[in-house]
C-alpha cells in the first residue's frame, strides 16, 4: 500500500514494479504511530540491509513484518497498490492538497517485462493454483491457468516476443491497464516529485533532503526471477511495442520515455514550483 505520514506531511503513492517496497521499508523508519503504512509478512530487514546479501536471495520475500517496528501500522482499507484517485478520496481533499506527494516512474516497456516475470514467479502460481475462494474460484481460473502455464514454458524456452504479445492480446494480466493511472489524479498530474527507477537511490536521496528526512540506503526487496542483464527490447513485437506506446502515451509524454531509451540519467521529475510542506510543530 502507499504511505501517508502526518508527522512529515507527505504521501507516497506506490505503483507496481518500481521498487516501491524498498521505498516503503526505508520510509517506515521515519514514521510515527499515527502514520499509515503496511507490509506483507515475511520480510527480513537485517538481510535486506546487509550488503553481503546476494540480490537473488530476495525472490521469495515480501514487504516488512506487520507491526514489526514503531510507527508502522497496517491499514486494511488500502490495497497494496492504491491508485491516486482512491487515495485522494480516503485521505480527504485537505490532506491531499497540503501534503507533499511523490511516487516512482519507470520506462513502461521495461516495467512490462519486470511485471511479466513477477506474474510468472512462484508466489503468483501458489495463489492461482488454490485461490482463497476455494474450489469454485479454482475451476473458474483453470482455463486461464493452463494458458499461463503454457506461456511460462514458452518464455523459458526463449520465445520472448511471442509470450509478451500473447499476454497483451489475450488480456491475461488485468493490472497492466493500470500502469499509467498511478501518475494522474482526476486526469491531471498530482505529484510534487517523481523519482525515476533508473536513478532510484540518487532521486530518493533528493526527495529525502527536500522533506528533511535522514538519508539511507534503499534495501533490495521483493525481487523476482528476472534474468540478469535483461534487455527489454528483445521482448517486443511491433504489436506489443505499439500497445504499450498507446496505453502509456500520456505517461511517456510527461516523463520523456521512449522505446529506444538507453537508460540515460534524467533525475527527479517535479512539477513547476512544487511546494515543500514543512511538518507541523509538535
Amino acid at each position: 500500500m502507499s504511505v501517508v505520514s502526518h508527522r512529515h506531511r507527505f504521501i507516497f503513492v506506490r505503483p507496481r514494479k518500481v521498487a516501491g517496497t524498498s521505498i516503503q521499508v526505508a520510509l517506515s523508519r521515519c514514521l510515527g504511530a499515527e502514520d499509515i503504512n503496511g507490509f506483507d509478512d515475511g520480510f527480513d530487514e537485517a538481510r535486506a540491509f546487509d550488503p553481503r546479501t546476494d540480490e537473488d536471495d530476495f525472490g521469495v520475500l515480501g514487504g516488512a513484518p506487520e507491526m514489526a517496528r514503531q510507527g508502522t501500522n497496517r491499514h486494511n482499507s488500502m490495497r497494496d497498490h492504491e491508485l491516486p484517485d482512491s487515495m485522494r478520496d480516503k485521505v480527504g481533499e485537505r490532506v491531499w492538497d497540503e501534503y507533499f506527494k511523490f511516487t516512482v516512474v519507470r520506462n513502461p516497456w521495461d516495467l512490462l517485462v519486470s511485471f511479466l516475470y513477477s506474474k510468472f514467479g512462484p508466489m503468483y502460481w501458489k495463489g492461482v493454483w488454490w485461490p482463497k475462494d476455494g474450489p469454485i474460484a479454482f475451476a473458474y481460473n483453470l482455463p486461464r491457468l493452463l494458458r499461463l502455464h503454457h506461456l511460462r514454458s514458452e518464455l523459458r524456452r526463449g520465445r520472448l516476443k511471442e509470450s509478451v504479445e500473447s499476454v497483451l492480446r489475450e488480456g491475461l494480466f488485468y493490472n497492466i491497464r493500470e500502469i499509467p493511472l498511478f501518475y494522474f489524479s482526476r486526469q491531471e498530474p498530482y505529484a510534487d516529485a517523481v523519482i525515476r527507477y533508473e536513478t532510484l537511490q540518487h532521486d530518493f536521496d533528493n526527495v529525502c533532503r527536500r522533506l528533511k528526512l535522514p538519508p539511507q540506503r534503499l534495501p533490495r526487496t521483493n525481487t523476482k526471477p528476472r534474468p540478469r542483464d535483461t534487455d527489454y527490447h528483445e521482448y517486443f513485437t511491433d504489436y506489443s511495442r505499439e500497445y504499450i506506446a498507446d496505453l502509456c502515451s500520456a505517461m511517456t509524454s510527461m516523463f520523456g520515455y521512449r522505446f529506444e531509451d538507453d537508460g540515460s540519467v534524467r533525475g527527479v521529475w517535479q512539477r513547476p514550483s512544487a511546494p515543500i510542506h514543512q511538518p507541523a510543530e509538535r
